[in-house]
């Protein structure tokens, strides 16, 4: 997912993307893991919601640069998932976040 955060007035102030339904039963100690870049003055939040429940929240300039960030699951263990990330602008349009490499596995 990639938000450009200048075209928000275009296409409105929040980005989501969300997963199908998983099932994570085969996995002994279950976290999401994922590798995000947020870079610019202006930059706004990333959250990362499971089941309705935010678990993670990034605000601000990270740098640019990627950053690797893992979330436990282990509280939906015999749940069945769905997983959004959701974008929000920030105080301009100087911003780019994004979010790639996401996957969901046994903790490392």
């Amino acid at each position: 997912m990639y938000y450009e955060t200048s075209i928000a007035e275009l296409f409105g102030p929040i980005v989501s993307i969300s997963t199908a339904c998983l099932n994570i039963d085969s996995l002994i100690n279950p976290c999401l893991n994922f590798y995000y870049h947020m870079w610019g003055s202006g930059m706004g939040n990333l959250d990362v919601i499971v089941n309705g429940t935010i678990l993670w929240t990034m605000s601000g300039d990270q740098g640019n640069q990627w950053q690797q960030a893992q979330i436990s699951l282990d509280q939906f263990i015999g749940y069945d998932i769905i997983i959004e990330f959701k974008g929000s602008y920030g105080t301009s349009y100087h911003g780019d976040m994004a979010i790639d490499n996401i996957s969901v596995s046994d903790c490392l």
